[in-house]
């Protein structure tokens, strides 16, 4: 039986990671510190770790993979200090997090201990560029303008450096319906759909581009690289949807898929806002190397949205079926 390990599980993004692969037939294993091990169905254990020191770590894969009898084939590393105020206030804080020097070090005396050289899948951000075009690219110099993106940058250099058999994710602005159990922070599409449903009046910067992506399509990505790792042709990716939108743009078409009333909408440039962290102005990505992956965020709010909560949304996902198959040469 194939092992994953997704630290950062009881995140956003985290949660339905661990349901996906759950469901899929393998044995998960997610790490949580703040907070505490969530209920999920399948084959799933949770791992107290602390990823800014590292205590648990080597614990967790051992527990995991039954001491190595069973195989790690993939490590989603999606726990992050991910609010960019927060980074400004303690970048050092953050980059102990964002920074995953204690995971790559557990990873090698895991592949000593049992000769597994697993997948190491590095969720990364859109914020490692400047904002001073549209549509970046994978070849684009990166130069980041807050202490997130800074973190985050390091620790592509850390991954890139540290585990060859790995892929880097620069990721746009997740989407998708509510999470399993809440995370305790706004969700910008349930936000902007209870706003303009409360039928108030919001603002909505109209001069900050961004390529939102759809939570699903992110495991799908997630699967194909898992399975195809041996075949690799890149090792860093952008991942965006198809769409350069604004925030305006994106409270617009959600007023348009649920048939809300658009003068609701107030469109203002971002510098009208005090911030408490420098904010790129454009950083849609062009993500041609995995589009085909992608679902516009037109078509994606109105199976979100406009049906308001297709039942199958949250808990099935296309290709769930396929379990994650890695060629053997990884294991050694």
């Amino acid at each position: 039986m194939a092992a994953i390990l997704i630290t950062g599980g009881t995140g956003y993004f985290g949660q339905f990671c661990v349901e996906f692969f759950a469901a899929s037939g393998c044995q998960v294993g997610y790490t949580h510190w703040s907070s505490g091990p969530q209920r999920h169905c399948g084959k799933v254990l949770p791992f107290k770790v602390n990823l800014a020191k590292g205590e648990g770590l080597e614990a967790c894969l051992q527990g995991l993979t039954r001491g190595g009898a069973l195989r790690l084939v993939a490590v989603i590393n999606a726990a992050a200090i991910s609010q960019p105020a927060a980074c400004e206030r303690d970048e050092a804080a953050a980059a102990a997090v964002n920074v995953p020097t204690h995971l790559l070090a557990a990873l090698a005396w895991h592949r000593q201990q049992h000769g597994a050289e697993p997948l190491l899948i590095h969720m990364s951000t859109d914020q490692v560029y400047d904002g001073s075009k549209a549509r970046w690219r994978e070849g684009d110099p990166p130069r980041p303008v807050n202490a997130y993106g800074r973190t985050k940058l390091a620790a592509e250099r850390a991954v890139a450096a540290g585990w060859p058999n790995h892929a880097i994710l620069r990721s746009s602005i997740i989407f998708g319906p509510e999470p399993p159990v809440p995370v305790g922070r706004p969700l910008f599409l349930q936000f902007i759909d209870g706003a303009l449903a409360a039928g108030k009046p919001t603002t909505f910067f109209n001069d900050e581009w961004r390529s939102p992506i759809r939570v699903r399509d992110i495991l799908r990505v997630c699967q194909t690289l898992i399975n195809r790792q041996d075949e690799l042709q890149h090792r860093l990716f952008n991942m965006g949807g198809p769409d350069r939108l604004s925030r305006a743009d994106m409270a617009a078409a959600v007023a348009a898929a649920c048939g809300y009333d658009p003068a609701l909408i107030l469109a203002a440039p971002a510098a009208s806002v005090p911030r408490p962290a420098p904010s790129p102005a454009d950083i849609s990505m062009d993500s041609s190397r995995l589009e085909a992956a992608m679902t516009p965020f037109e078509a994606a709010i109105r199976h979100i949205l406009g049906e308001h909560q297709h039942p199958d949304d949250r808990h099935h996902f296309p290709g769930q079926h396929e379990h994650p198959h890695p060629p053997a040469s990884r294991h050694r």
